[in-house]
């Protein structure tokens, strides 16, 4: 007996559709202000920074501009043995080369589909010159959902 085929994720409705009828904005529903930690940083210093405030995204930044979003489960995979081990890999080297960011005017189901299409759990908001205001992360889409269902904070 073979598995079922699984048809690609299409959203039920289609991102503009869904902007018109939903005006919320990601601005509105981001976390800010956000942990940063520079591209040139080491990982330890990341892993620091996510433990230290109870978070699981830290963004990383080349001077004001943000560059990538490292998560916890990139850093422990990347490195297994912690602090017992060296690991001469920066916050910048592990980001994903390609990262896509929304600015504060951007309506929340817009970024959803991002984070559908690019697999991701967490988009920074930027402003027009890269640089980092906030970060919606699937958590934020959980809160302002379970917040319309009539369900507080």
């Amino acid at each position: 007996m073979s598995a079922p085929q699984l048809a690609p994720h299409t959203p039920a409705v289609p991102p503009k559709a869904a902007a018109e009828e939903d005006p919320r904005l990601a601005r509105e529903v981001m976390t800010a202000p956000v942990v940063t930690v520079g591209a040139h940083e080491s990982l330890w210093s990341a892993w620091t920074m996510l433990h230290g405030y109870g978070l699981r995204h830290v963004v990383v930044v080349s001077g004001s501009r943000c560059v990538g979003v490292l998560d916890d489960r990139q850093i422990a995979l990347q490195w297994p043995l912690g602090a017992l081990k060296e690991n001469p890999v920066t916050a910048g080297e592990l980001v994903r080369a390609r990262l896509r960011c929304v600015q504060g005017d951007t309506p929340v189901c817009v970024v959803a589909q991002i984070m559908l299409e690019e697999c991701t759990d967490a988009v920074p908001v930027v402003d027009s010159r890269g640089e980092i205001h906030g970060l919606v992360t699937v958590t934020d889409l959980l809160t302002l959902l379970a917040q319309d269902e009539g369900h507080p904070k």
